[in-house]
Order: structure tokens, then sequence, then C-alpha cells
């Protein structure tokens, strides 16, 4: 079953309410998470509990987590790391490439240099597969390593540290 699921936060501690634990995003985030209600809690490596949520709110990168299940946080407290986690299939449907990054276009150091033709995710994060104009696809990571803004409205996502990936 630990297979089949994706850590979406780590924990981190206890919150200050009652019955809310705080996770740190270990994933690009995306507000489709916070309309979810069911959550995997891994605890180690064979210890899973599935736990509903009454709410999951999200300030800065960190996830804040309400749950009724006080055994739960008496867990947490005790434990020294555990993720949050959904199963790959609501993953997927989360991240899908439905939020629009297909068609826009790719600008690094002012120029633009290619458009994005795909969307997957690797588990860890989404990858971009873009085209140049000349048809040469390549893969950008999409972490803030890579991607510094994604402006919607004028179809542009902005990239930087490129050079590497363009010549795989």
């Amino acid at each position: 079953m630990i297979n089949q699921l994706v850590k979406i936060g780590k924990f981190g501690i206890c919150g200050d309410d009652v019955n809310t634990l705080k996770f740190k995003w270990t994933s690009k985030y995306d507000p489709s998470f916070l309309d979810l209600k069911e959550f995997y809690i891994i605890l180690d490596r064979d210890r899973i509990r599935f736990t509903l949520a009454e709410s999951l709110t999200a300030i800065d990168k960190e996830l804040i987590l309400k749950v009724s299940d006080s055994d739960l946080i008496i867990e947490a407290e005790k434990s020294k790391e555990f993720w949050l986690a959904v199963d790959s299939d609501t993953f997927s449907s989360v991240t899908a490439p439905e939020r629009g990054e297909i068609g826009m276009q790719l600008v690094s150091n002012g120029e633009i240099i290619g458009t994005v033709i795909d969307v997957f995710n690797n588990k860890a994060h989404d990858i971009l597969v873009a085209e140049t104009d000349e048809g040469k696809e390549f893969m950008i990571p999409d972490v803030d390593e890579y991607v510094l803004l994604k402006d919607i409205a004028k179809g542009l996502i902005s990239v930087q540290n490129i050079e590497g990936l363009l010549d795989l």
C-alpha cells in the first residue's frame, strides 16, 4: 500500500490548536490539495493510518491539518518523523495538467525558448515537457530552482538555470 501513496508533507510539529498537525510541503504547492478530505499518515515503513480532515489550510510553505482523531495527535506527539500522503490516483487528479501550462511559452533571459506541450508528475514534482521552434523536446522540473513565475494571463512561464537541461 505504501508504494501507492505520494508524500505531500513532512511532519513538523503539533499545531497550536487542539487536534492540529503542521506539515512542511514536499510537493509543489497546489491549492487543490486544500479541497481534499481523505489523507494517509505514514508513520513508518509498516504503519499507515487513514484519516479524514476536518480542515486543511496552507500558510506559506506549511500545511495545517485539523483532524478529530485524538489518538493520531497522541502518536504525533511521540513520533519524531512521519508524512502526510494521498493515494497516487488522487495526487494525479489534483496535479493534472488542466491547470493551463500546456500551450504556455517558456521564457529565459527575456527570450522565448519553447512551448509547453505536456506535463507529467514523477511523484516528486511536475515535469514540464517543452518543444523549441525547431522541434527539439526538452524537460524542465517544475520546481523553484528552475521555474520563477507562471503568468497564466500572458501565457508565459519564466525559467532560470536551464542551460544544462537544454542539452540533455
